[in-house]
């Protein structure tokens, strides 16, 4: 059997798995830039919903509901083995002036209770950390996970999508945790 030298990959290869492994590692990196629309995103309308409205912090407190979507990406698997679940959630803000936020999740019987905190800007992005704890082996492991994304108008209706991935117990139990929320716009 005679020894190959191997041949070196072609550089379309190389920058596809490199987009790959940025994708996997890094949430939202092949999300389009702000006011930008990616291949397949489209509103009811046939276009992006538009970035936030001029909208005083403040109002974005109140009621937020949606859906959260966990999804397995280490060893763990969720509730009834599925790798991943999907749930109506609804979440309390307040936002102060200077764009302060700290958001409430009803706790649900059995979970850890989730609060956010992080900060509003005035253009309507928002970077929010969640700390809270899991149990591991029987033992509870403390974590934080980093949200980032803008809040979009579409209509009368504020949107946003953020989503991170949590490390609940090291080398084992990895989720990525989406939410898709809205709330109405308050009356002009």
């Amino acid at each position: 059997m005679a020894w190959r030298t191997p041949r070196p990959l072609p550089l379309l290869l190389v920058a596809t798995i490199f987009l790959l492994a940025c994708a996997i590692t890094t949430p939202g990196f092949l999300q389009p830039e702000a006011g930008s629309q990616g291949p397949g995103q489209s509103g009811p309308s046939g276009s992006a919903p538009a970035p936030g409205p001029d909208v005083d912090l403040p109002a974005l407190s109140g009621l937020w509901t949606g859906q959260e979507t966990l999804a397995r990406l280490g060893e763990c698997r969720l509730e009834g083995g599925s790798d991943s679940i999907t749930n109506p959630v609804s979440m309390i803000w307040r936002v102060d002036e200077e764009g302060e936020v700290e958001i409430m999740l009803p706790a649900w019987p059995g979970v850890y209770p989730y609060t956010f905190a992080g900060e509003a800007q005035p253009d309507l992005s928002v970077s929010l950390e969640l700390a809270t704890s899991a149990m591991c082996s029987g033992y509870e492991h403390p974590y934080t996970a980093h949200y980032t994304n803008t809040i979009r108008a579409n209509g009368n209706t504020l949107t946003l999508e953020v989503d991170a991935i949590e490390v609940w117990c090291p080398g084992s139990c990895i989720f990525r945790r989406l939410y898709s929320i809205q709330k109405p716009l308050p009356p002009p």
